[in-house]
């Protein structure tokens, strides 16, 4: 059985913790949240992808962090909401791979719950509407154990992606939910729908093997 809890809007390293106490319980828990404004950079993740020096993205609020998760550098902040899987692979009959494509086949499913339409790219992690990213995903898996996962765009000023080479990619387009013409939801019914899209392909990918 997965537990989903949903922490409202906390600091990065507090997301971290959240997911550290999650590890040591084994994993079987998704946590949602928001976080405050952050920029983080995976494990391949390079300055020059910060468009404007850390001590300036600083004085406009927003933290600069390295992190241990896959990918390069990335936005977070309360114009998105956060579910960080925190699952034993092995148990639910996943690989890092396999996980991932749940993942963000969680995220096409809930959109399209909304009417949203997105897809998946080739050679470029998380989802898109027509050209523009809207979901984003970084993984790590230690001892057979995920930590981090996926961001979706819900709404609010975009102008932090601009700061920045979102995923590495210079000039990537983004949008959100508020941004394609729809209402965005709350936080915690958007983290709870996505928990519920990636348990229901989670338990129907069990189910086929």
């Amino acid at each position: 059985m997965i537990s989903f809890r949903f922490f409202g809007e906390v600091s990065y390293a507090r997301g971290l913790e959240l997911q550290a106490e999650a590890f040591t319980r084994g994993g079987g828990e998704i946590i949602g949240l928001t976080h405050q404004p952050v920029m983080t950079l995976g494990r391949h993740g390079h300055d020059q992808n910060l468009l404007l020096s850390r001590a300036l993205l600083e004085a406009r609020g927003v933290q600069v962090v390295q992190t241990d998760r896959g990918g390069d550098v990335t936005y977070h902040g309360p114009e998105q909401v956060i579910v960080y899987p925190i699952l034993a692979l092995a148990s639910a009959r996943q690989t890092v791979k396999s996980f991932a494509a749940l993942i963000e086949q969680a995220m096409i499913g809930y959109l399209q719950t909304l009417g949203i339409e997105a897809r998946t790219e080739a050679g470029a992690p998380g989802i898109f509407v027509g050209p523009k990213k809207i979901g984003f995903l970084g993984l790590r898996v230690k001892e057979g154990i995920s930590t981090h996962g996926l961001s979706l765009n819900l709404g609010g000023s975009l102008e932090p992606f601009s700061w920045m080479n979102p995923c590495g990619y210079a000039s990537l387009p983004v949008t959100s939910i508020e941004q394609l013409g729809h209402v965005p939801p709350s936080h915690e019914a958007a983290a709870r729908g996505l928990a519920h899209q990636l348990i229901r392909l989670l338990q129907d990918a069990a189910l086929s093997t």
